[in-house]
This record gives structure tokens, C-alpha cells and sequence, in this order.
């Protein structure tokens, strides 16, 4: 059997078919889209394999006390007008890292909080360290997901007549987005921008699936996808898509900067480094309180609004102790992600 680093350059080293006399069309379109046809319509097809064979560590999940909420969840919350008493905070620690990730899930998610956080535990724990939060939420129409800054956000379908689960391939797709910006390529490059991605994807007959032609960026995270199965399923990529050489050469480039990259896509090992997690703030809510000059008004026009420190869904209390968010002693701090982007994706 060959190794898994010779399968890599034995790849690698297909010819690239490039001819100079013949006129070559633009890869991409003016809006930046992939001008090629698909090879997939969706990577659902991807999903048995990944979930048997991409297994997730053990776990131990603390859920944060009354009074408290993580910067990136509560940020989610006001942007998306969400109420921030409906997101619940957790401390989520997996047996393969010394620190826990922060995960909220909004109580009205059809995804329950157990399937969402073995879903993200099954990222490899060196890809996972690139990640310094995620969310879950409900949307009435479309399920949907984004990347912004390392911090995932997930949406699947609430309303009468749809329940919908989230997918451990959403997650490893936005997982793909830190990767591209802070982990393939050293020295801050980005994959996705670089001569050999656009001349692997150029020198390929399709693009992975549609989803994977809306820009190089989304291209990238979709192969982070289709070359976690191909590393980690018995019998490769090939075993499902027998069209697969159609995208041999984004396929061979991607496998042999994930291995370069330290593995990021094998389940194995312990974390090394993490980026910080958020930090945790304390939930304030707006109470209302007699004014002193209308002590016998009875309507709230004529009552105060001020900032209580209580917890939500109650009376004044006792907040509980602030959620220790710090990493382990001895894992290296990974720089957070300079782009700033928002990945925005239909999932």
C-alpha cells in the first residue's frame, strides 16, 4: 500500500495539460465565478463516509451558569436579532485538546445541542484549532452557514413543516475557509489566491460541484471537504466518483498541502495550538423602575428604563462565576485570522 505521502506526490505529479498554442478561455467569469462545469451537484454524497469513518472524540460539555454569554455569541445575537436569553453558552472539551471550544446553541434549533457538538468535534483536531467558536441557530427558510474571523455560524431550516439537522460536511466547509486564510500556506498566504490553486483548478476539466464554481475561495473549502474523505474513507474518492480524475489536479494539490500543513485533515494526535477563545460578558437586561418623581404612575410611558445587573428569565440574582475560557499552559497561540471576511454559504 502505497503511503499516504507517495499517494500525495504520485498525484501531485500527474501532468498538468497546458498547451501554449492553444487559446485557453478565462477561468473566471466577471462576478468571479468558476467557469467550468460541475463534477457533483452537492457533496451529500459525501456524508455516510465522513461520519463512519471521521469519528469524534470523547467529550465533556459544561454549560455556562446564569448571567453569561460568549463575545462571538453575543455579537451573533444582536447582528442577527436574535434574543440573547434564547442562546445557550457551553463549554465543550474533547479528549484530544487540554482547552475546551466555546459552543452556543439557540434553544429554538431544531439541531439538538449533543448532535451539534459531535458534529464539530469530528473535525480533525488540528483543523479544529483554527476555529475559535461556533453557533447554531434556526432559520424559517433557508438553511445557510458563514465563516467570520474563525467564528462558525450555522442555520438550519425551523418552521411547521421542516425540522432540519445540521451536517458535519457544513462545518468541515466553513472549517475549510480558516484553513485557506491561516493554515494551507505559510507566512499568512491564502490558498485560494494563489499561481498553483488557479493553475490546479485551470488545468482540471470540472470544478468539484456547483457550489464548489462560485468563487476560488468556496472552491477551496469545498475540496477541504472532498479531500478529508479521499485521506481518511477506505477505497479514496474514487470508489464514489469514478469521474474523479476530472478533478485530479485540485484533488493531488490539496492533499499534498494538508499532509505539508501537518495533517490538518486526519483525525489524530493532540492539539498543539489553538487560537484564544472569546471571552465571556455578562448579560444585562433592561428593567423598568418607578421614576421617583411618579411614584404613583401606573403606565410603563411613566416608568424608568435602566440597566439591571440580574440574570435574564428572572428577578435580581446572584450571578454565577465568570466561565474560565483561558487556554492550557504550553499550546501555542495561533494569531487570529487578519481577513475579516464573512464566508456566507447555502448549504
Amino acid at each position: 500500500m502505497l503511503s499516504k505521502s507517495i499517494w500525495a506526490s504520485a498525484l501531485l505529479a500527474i501532468t498538468i495539460l497546458t498547451t501554449s498554442s492553444q487559446a485557453v478561455k478565462p477561468l473566471l467569469t466577471k462576478d468571479g465565478h468558476i467557469d467550468k462545469p460541475h463534477l457533483l451537484d452537492n457533496l451529500d454524497g459525501l456524508r455516510g463516509g465522513l461520519e463512519k469513518y471521521m469519528k469524534n472524540p470523547k467529550r465533556h460539555v459544561t454549560k455556562w451558569g446564569p448571567g453569561w454569554i460568549s463575545s462571538d455569541c453575543k455579537s451573533f445575537a444582536v447582528t442577527r436579532n436574535f434574543s440573547i436569553s434564547d442562546i445557550e453558552t457551553y463549554s465543550v472539551l474533547y479528549d484530544d485538546c487540554a482547552s475546551p471550544w466555546i459552543l452556543c446553541h439557540h434553544k429554538h434549533s431544531p439541531d439538538p445541542p449533543a448532535h451539534f457538538f459531535e458534529n464539530f468535534g469530528r473535525i480533525p483536531v488540528h483543523a479544529r484549532s483554527y476555529v475559535r467558536g461556533a453557533v447554531i441557530a434556526p432559520d424559517p427558510k433557508t438553511p445557510g452557514a458563514y465563516n467570520g474571523g474563525d467564528f462558525i455560524a450555522v442555520f438550519t431550516v425551523q418552521n411547521a413543516f421542516k425540522h432540519q439537522l445540521g451536517t458535519f460536511e457544513t462545518l468541515l466547509h466553513e472549517t475549510g475557509h480558516s484553513l485557506d486564510h491561516h493554515a494551507y500556506k505559510p507566512n499568512g498566504a491564502q490558498l485560494s489566491q494563489t499561481k498553483e490553486w488557479t493553475d490546479a483548478v485551470t488545468a482540471d476539466a470540472k470544478v468539484s460541484d456547483t457550489y464548489g464554481a462560485s468563487t476560488l475561495a468556496e472552491n477551496v473549502a469545498q475540496m477541504t471537504v472532498i479531500a478529508a474523505y479521499d485521506v481518511n474513507v477506505p477505497g479514496h474518492f474514487q470508489k464514489i466518483e469514478p469521474k474523479w480524475r476530472d478533478i485530479q489536479n485540485t484533488l493531488a494539490l490539496m492533499r499534498k498541502t494538508q499532509t505539508d500543513a501537518g495533517d490538518l485533515l486526519i483525525p489524530s494526535g493532540m492539539c498543539t495550538r489553538r487560537i484564544e477563545n472569546p471571552k465571556p460578558l455578562p448579560i444585562k437586561r433592561k428593567v423598568r423602575r418607578r421614576s421617583q418623581l411618579d411614584v404613583e404612575a401606573d403606565s410603563d410611558d411613566e416608568l424608568d428604563l435602566v440597566e439591571s445587573d440580574t440574570v435574564l428569565g428572572g428577578g435580581p440574582s446572584r450571578r454565577s462565576e465568570m466561565p474560565d475560557v483561558s487556554l492550557a499552559e504550553g499550546l501555542e497561540v495561533i494569531p487570529p485570522s487578519k481577513h475579516g471576511i464573512e464566508y456566507r454559504c447555502e448549504h
